[in-house]
């Protein structure tokens, strides 16, 4: 696996990936998709399509490496 910090300070486009990966949200509250996200809580995103994040958050991005 790797993990890496991931701070967003207002909005930022996660491009489109051909794996699924964790947003593990450690500070913070936001919206990820349009979808309401706070600390504490895990997303799980499988898309192959570009992923919105916005708000005040840090967050760990897990995913399997290769």
């Amino acid at each position: 696996f790797v993990t890496e910090p991931l701070t967003v300070a207002g909005s930022i486009t996660l491009p489109a990936s051909s794996g699924s990966m964790l947003l593990i949200a450690i500070e913070g509250e936001g919206a990820i998709g349009g979808q309401p996200i706070r600390a504490g809580e895990v997303w799980h995103v499988a898309s192959l399509e570009s992923v919105k994040l916005t708000g005040n958050l840090r967050l760990l991005r897990t995913s399997v490496g290769g």
